[in-house]
């Protein structure tokens, strides 16, 4: 009794015994359980808000690359604006310097070919200014000219100064001073031309003399005379300019005596030989006026016979100016004056050679040129 007793009372603590480690395993795997659930929803969590963040930085990468695909497409046109504009730079940048190379060439020709004149750019204030300081001096178309001239102040003829009168000639101008002669008047008395021109001071004295000298001596004479009036004026205007102006011709058959169209050519070129021998200019007025035949143009005659019209007066302004251009621009036959150097490489030197690239070599001489002549 006491053994069974025993083997029940061990019987039932092991009972208990096996309860409680029963009671206790569920317990530790019940916890297990739970640390795992645990555990996994905190993964769960944390891998919703590494997805939350990828997400959030695909859609921040996302609107990052659609503003610079807009921008992209926004300065597209500016590139390409760019682009072409560097092209065509490009372009013109390789066409100047074709350009330059060409003109390399033409320059390294130039100097071996020769001394060339370079090209002076002439104004019409220039031209205008030409006349500042000149006086012109003759006979009763000259008086035509000078009332011409002051009713146009507003023009290149208001800076011209006029010494002339009715029958001037250089026989008379060589005579003395009295109350029949026919010397100009300047500052309110008669003068010798040369004695007022002496008071002027001018920078230029153009002539125009012989219609009144052709029945007045021969034209050898005539010639002579007109050597003494310059002369005489160079006396007292030391640096002025002498510029002969051609006689005019008459109205076609209306010569008298002497005066005659075939002699007035002949006179006009025994002036233009006066000129070339004596540095001085001249201008031909007397064909610009003429017809086909060599006479006096009738619309350009006021009086059938020599005196000219305001028409007539025209085509002197015209002349004038052209011929005060070939003066400034030193291209005039009858150039007046020293001729401005013009300083040109000599041949060898400074001379743009063309090897691939552009090479030039040190200019290290230069001579003057005049006209033609090249002196060292």
């Amino acid at each position: 009794m006491r053994g069974s007793w025993k083997v029940k009372v061990l019987s039932g603590v092991s009972v208990l015994a096996i309860a409680g480690t029963s009671a206790a395993v569920l317990a530790a795997e019940q916890n297990k359980a739970r640390q795992a659930l645990l555990q996994e929803e905190a993964t769960m969590q944390n891998e919703l808000s590494v997805q939350n963040e990828l997400s959030v930085q695909s859609e921040l990468s996302a609107q990052s690359e659609a503003a610079v695909q807009e921008e992209s497409v926004q300065e597209v046109p500016d590139s390409l604006e760019g682009q072409q504009a560097a092209a065509e730079g490009e372009r013109s940048g390789e066409g100047t310097a074709q350009e330059e190379i060409e003109e390399s060439k033409e320059k390294s020709k130039t100097i071996k070919s020769g001394a060339k004149k370079l090209p002076v750019s002439i104004t019409e204030e220039d031209i205008d200014a030409y006349f500042d300081g000149t006086v012109l001096v003759g006979d009763s178309v000259m008086v035509g000219f000078r009332n011409y001239a002051m009713r146009r102040t507003n023009t290149y003829l208001g800076r011209i100064q006029f010494l002339a009168s009715g029958s001037f000639s250089v026989h008379n101008a060589l005579w003395p001073v009295n109350a029949k002669s026919v010397h100009p008047i300047y500052q309110g008395q008669k003068r010798q031309v040369w004695e007022s021109l002496g008071m002027i001071q001018p920078k230029r004295v153009f002539l125009f003399f012989g219609l009144n000298d052709m029945n007045m001596g021969t034209l050898e004479d005539t010639c002579a005379l007109y050597a003494q009036v310059i002369a005489n004026i160079k006396g007292t205007c030391p640096d002025a300019e002498i510029h002969l102006m051609s006689m005019t011709y008459t109205l076609r058959g209306k010569g008298k005596g002497n005066l005659t169209n075939p002699n007035i050519r002949r006179f006009n070129e025994m002036l233009k030989q006066m000129a070339r021998d004596n540095g001085w200019g001249f201008v031909d007025i007397a064909n610009p006026l003429a017809d086909a035949n060599g006479d006096l143009l009738p619309a350009y005659c006021s009086d059938h016979y020599v005196h000219q019209t305001n028409a007539a007066y025209d085509v002197w302004s015209v002349v004038l100016r052209d011929y005060a251009r070939s003066q400034l621009d030193e291209t005039s036959e009858f150039f007046v004056g020293e001729k401005t150097p013009v300083y040109v490489e000599a041949e060898g030197y400074g001379e743009v050679r063309i090897n691939g690239d552009e090479e030039e070599t040190e200019a290290s001489e230069r001579k003057e040129v005049f006209g033609t002549s090249v002196n060292p």
